[in-house]
């Protein structure tokens, strides 16, 4: 069939369908239904810790910019920029910056692997579960 109207194009073609099969109701074209399930638990824990972590995030900041303000912060971070400056341009004080971090950190290293972990240490307990669970069958 001819139309003279495109707008009336569709409308033929959708009563065509509907004549087809008179028995089987037809959906709506380009309309699905939507089933809306309610949230886990799991989803609304999640959106609760992106809210805490926000306000927690905000909080900080706050208090960041407000210690920033303070006199004496402004001093320590003014003296060092002045150091900082040092260090670029003298290369050797540069050098040796660099070899007592690593020094540092050396030391610090090996203190770490020397020790003994503590009976209250949360990985030693992860550890007891875990050989326990696999111990059971």
């Amino acid at each position: 069939a001819e139309f003279d109207d495109p707008s009336q194009q569709g409308a033929g073609v959708a009563e065509e369908a509907a004549e087809d099969s008179p028995d089987e109701e037809q959906p709506a074209l380009g309309v699905q239904a939507l089933e809306i399930e309610p949230p886990s638990a799991a989803s609304v824990a999640a959106a609760r810790l992106r809210k805490t972590a926000r306000r927690t995030v905000r909080g900080v900041v706050r208090g960041v910019l407000r210690i920033r303000r303070r006199k004496a912060v402004g001093f320590v971070e003014k003296q060092l920029r002045v150091f900082t400056r040092l260090l670029l341009q003298q290369p050797l004080l540069l050098w040796l910056f660099y070899a007592q971090l690593v020094a540092i950190w050396t030391v610090e290293l090996c203190r770490q692997a020397a020790s003994q972990r503590l009976s209250s240490d949360p990985s030693a307990q992860l550890d007891k579960v875990a050989a326990a669970a696999r111990a059971s069958p």
